[in-house]
């Protein structure tokens, strides 16, 4: 046989163009040098491709005007594009619009409503090639009474619920918002028009379903509208004379950072040798993405506030030069709001002196700073002290490190030695620089470098999830996270290389976020998977991973983008309960519904969490409520998800995997009412809220479809445990520890201990009384340490006072940052009283106290007057 318009050459390559369409079997000949034949069988399919573009079938609905009931309607649904035209419109599910309202094959909807109401209906488009590709699109409709007087439903009760109480400050992520309308008994009504506002914030609603449908159900969609700071929305919903309760929904994960300096000893800037400083602030949002065109001012630099604009990147930088030696704390706030943006590296203490004690690191193959290949690989280290440019004579320095081999740890200066590991993971080298000469203090530093193994070996590639919908334009949301990890032969993550991705076959006409991405430390490169607007057959998208080196690459995984049939709702608002005095629940729904919004009564939905991040710190009182200052994020140790400790993976070296499974459903699955509710509790350890980040996930498959919806959010706590002063809240201080640096478990931190100079706080008034509204001031240095001993920098000590006299008003800063070791308190006693006097005693009066505390140290400084 032949293909028209096809040619077989003589080295084995079929060319031409095809001129007819349809399926060819051939049987071919070949024969070698040598004269041997042999034959086979080969199989070509040649589709008939009209005037198609070659791109996939997309479908566009235009915005379908309101009806009128009684009136006769058309319009046209939308357009089509891709494929081969011409395109044929059909009604694929009727849902709840009128059988006598028609859809004609070239997209004209028309008839005449009998009632007013919102009409869900689902859409086909098919084209006109050979292997017909088809487009399912969802539609709705409005169609009003055509009367002034509105009519409509009113319902007794109104339930307004949020799918997660934290919105990501990205803006990708919407949060749903769900009102739930019944009747005195409970029973769910439609065609209620909700109305949804968001009373107090910038917050952004899109109206999905205003009306209720048959579940007694509107929703919202709530977004940051473009706004990136961190927030809190108030919402609310009414119908009618009815208003549910308002929710509240916290904007999170705008980060404002620094780099550039460590806390610690810099130079002093002389004309000579100005030693400039380059800090570099950087503002994201929640996804890591920079903010442009922000204002950011900076505080406590030379010369008083200034104001930058960040770049394109989110990124802005300012040089800055000490010509006088003190104490500075840097800080910076996204439009002077402290609020907008979190930190773990603000404010920056800096100590301004003559010396100037660095820590550089470097690999040895590539050069790279602070990043350095496993053994055999090892990092060059150079620690040099040095006093108005020139090197400290006669100085001795020492190093140590938590993780890793030095060459040497002591030596004269400049001390230059090498650092190496057999297992990757982070590690802190820590200095010491003493001189001979009484007169020079020592100095301390700190550097944190990055083990991380450099031969790749093997290659896994997963999609999560693996099973997904197809997106309706102009949405974006149908999306599956494809996840590389690489390891190499002992099965140590290999850092900072590079994965090519790519699709090999993708019929929806689905795209990836980028084609190249770099692994982290744990291994992992990732990029999104976005579905297009086909559906494909089971395991239809294949998606390549490539990595040099491995011996098993490439990799492929699959995906199934299907049209989606079942939808799940997750739901919760303001109230917490206490089922015991250890626990919190946190009350859930989960709603299922159909494609047009019908109930699914005894839908299986699974449930499952899992925590993304646990966090460090503690909680001070602000005057009004018990704030959690978090020291820092740590990710969640089980990188893979497989809940077991795999090498690399043990950051804080306890021998186990942080935070682990502290949140836990109530129960594992919940099976939905005649309503397609199922009800649920969250649980968890009081002690965890405010310190984990969890993922809620719910999963279902009805009829052979699948969806699965994800919550991500802080654990909360009941308000009443933290607005009481004189009551510790649950979780002080976090679980985990209070320390900045995730390298450190709670158990590393048992040592530490506070010491405070002086002790007791003398404060003399100069006389025999304080008269009134008079005060006095001095100063205390708390001293915070671990043993063995380490620089604890960017921690955080919380000060409470307490006065023995009810005239007297003792004050501190609630909460000072620690530079090195110490943090400086300035305690001021008042006489607030406007007639009476305060006696002091020759021997001193005691007035009070100021406790000071780092998580469990603590110390007490009794504050007493002097003559």
């Amino acid at each position: 046989g032949s293909v028209p318009g096809l040619t077989l050459n003589s080295n084995g390559t079929f060319s031409g163009t095809p001129t007819t369409a349809g399926t060819f079997a051939l049987t071919v000949e070949a024969t070698d040098s040598s004269g041997l034949t042999g034959t086979g069988t080969v199989t070509i399919t040649i589709s008939d491709a009209g005037s198609g573009t070659g791109d996939p079938l997309a479908v566009a609905l235009n915005t379908l005007p309101t009806a009128t009931a009684g009136t006769p309607y058309s319009t046209v649904l939308g357009t089509a594009s891709g494929g081969t035209a011409p395109y044929v419109w059909t009604i694929e599910s009727q849902g709840n619009l009128p059988s006598d309202i028609t859809l004609s094959s070239g997209g004209v909807l028309s008839g005449t409503f009998g009632a007013a109401g919102t009409f869900n209906f689902v859409v086909r488009v098919t084209d006109s090639s050979s292997s017909a590709q088809t487009s399912i699109t969802n539609a709705t409709i409005t169609v009003d009474s055509g009367s002034d007087g509105g009519g409509g439903v009113t319902p007794t009760q109104l339930t307004l619920l949020t799918s997660s109480p934290d919105l990501p400050s990205s803006g990708q992520n919407p949060v749903t918002l769900t009102a739930i309308a019944r009747d005195d008994g409970g029973v769910l009504l439609q065609d209620v028009t909700v109305d949804f506002q968001v009373t107090s914030g910038d917050g952004t609603l899109q109206i999905v379903r205003a009306t209720t449908d048959e579940t007694g159900t509107a929703q919202a969609l709530l977004s940051t509208g473009g706004n990136p700071r961190n927030r809190t929305l108030t919402i609310g919903a009414s119908a009618g004379s009815v208003s549910a309760t308002d929710v509240t929904v916290n904007v999170t994960g705008t980060t404002l950072e620094v780099s550039g300096a460590t806390s610690g000893a810099i130079p002093l800037s002389t004309t000579a040798d100005p030693n400039p400083v380059t800090l570099t602030f950087a503002l994201q949002d929640s996804s890591g993405e920079g903010i442009p065109g922000a204002t950011l001012v900076v505080t406590g630099a030379p010369g008083g506030s200034t104001s930058l604009v960040t770049d394109s990147s989110g990124l802005a930088a300012v040089d800055l030069q000490f010509t006088v030696a003190g104490d500075y704390s840097i800080n910076a706030f996204w439009d002077n709001n402290s609020a907008y943006a979190t930190t773990t590296t603000l404010p920056l203490d800096l100590t301004v002196s003559n010396d100037s004690f660095t820590i550089t690191v470097t690999d040895d193959t590539t050069g790279t700073a602070d990043v350095v290949g496993i053994d055999p690989g090892f990092g060059n280290v150079t620690v040099e002290w040095r006093q108005n440019g020139a090197l400290v004579p006669g100085a001795t320095i020492t190093l140590s490190t938590n993780k890793g081999t030095l060459g040497t740890t002591s030596g004269a200066n400049p001390l230059v030695t090498t650092i190496s590991s057999i297992v990757p993971g982070p590690a802190t080298i820590s200095a010491t620089g003493t001189s001979s000469d009484p007169a020079i203090s020592p100095v301390t530093n700190q550097r944190t470098i990055q083990f991380t193994a450099t031969d790749p070996d093997t290659l896994t590639l997963q999609a999560n999830p693996s099973s997904i919908s197809v997106n309706v334009p102009p949405a974006t949301s149908s999306q599956s996270t494809i996840t590389a990890t690489v390891r190499d032969a002992v099965q140590n993550p290999v850092g900072d290389i590079d994965v090519t991705f790519e699709i090999i076959q993708d019929v929806s006409g689905g795209s990836l976020s980028a084609g190249t991405a770099k692994t982290n430390f744990s291994g992992q490169a990732t990029v999104v998977y976005t579905a297009g607007s086909s559906a494909t057959p089971e395991n239809g998208v294949i998606i390549r991973a490539t990595v040099a080196g491995a011996t098993n690459s490439p990799q492929t995984v699959n995906l199934t983008v299907s049209r989606r049939e079942v939808f799940i709702t997750l739901g919760t608002g303001n109230t917490i309960t206490e089922p015991n005095a250890t626990t919190y629940a946190l009350p859930y729904n989960v709603l299922v519904s159909d494609i047009v919004g019908g109930a699914v009564s005894g839908a299986t939905v699974t449930l499952d969490t899992v925590p993304s991040q646990y966090r460090k710190g503690q909680h001070f009182w602000n005057g009004a409520l018990w704030v959690p200052v978090v020291a820092v994020s740590c990710f969640n140790e089980d990188t893979n998800g497989n809940g077991i400790l795999d090498p690399g993976e043990d950051t804080n070296g306890n021998g186990r995997l942080d935070p682990g499974n502290v949140v836990t459903p109530s129960v594992a699955s919940v099976v939905t009412d005649l309503d397609g509710f199922g009800d649920f509790d969250v649980l968890y350890a009081q002690q965890y809220a405010n310190w984990i980040s969890t993922d809620l996930t719910a999963r279902t498959r009805v009829g052979g479809s699948e969806d699965i919806e994800v919550s991500s959010f802080i654990l909360p706590g009941i308000a009443s445990d933290f607005n009481q002063e004189d009551q510790s809240p649950p979780g002080q201080p976090s679980p985990f520890g209070v320390l900045p640096t995730c390298t450190l478990s709670v158990e590393a931190e048992a040592s530490l201990f506070l010491t405070a100079t002086p002790n007791p706080l003398s404060l003399s008034v100069g006389g025999t009384t304080l008269g009134p509204l008079s005060s006095v001031s001095g100063s205390v240095t708390v001293t915070a340490d671990l043993v063995p001993s380490s620089d604890l920098t960017g921690s955080s000590i919380v000060a409470n006072a307490t006065s023995a006299n009810f005239v007297i008003d003792i004050t501190a800063p609630s909460i000072q940052t620690v530079s090195g070791n110490d943090a400086l308190f300035i305690v001021t006693v008042e006489n607030t009283s406007t007639t009476t006097s305060v006696p002091v005693a020759a021997t001193g009066t005691q007035v009070g106290t100021v406790t000071f505390a780092l998580g469990e140290a603590k110390v007490v400084v009794p504050v007493v007057l002097t003559q």
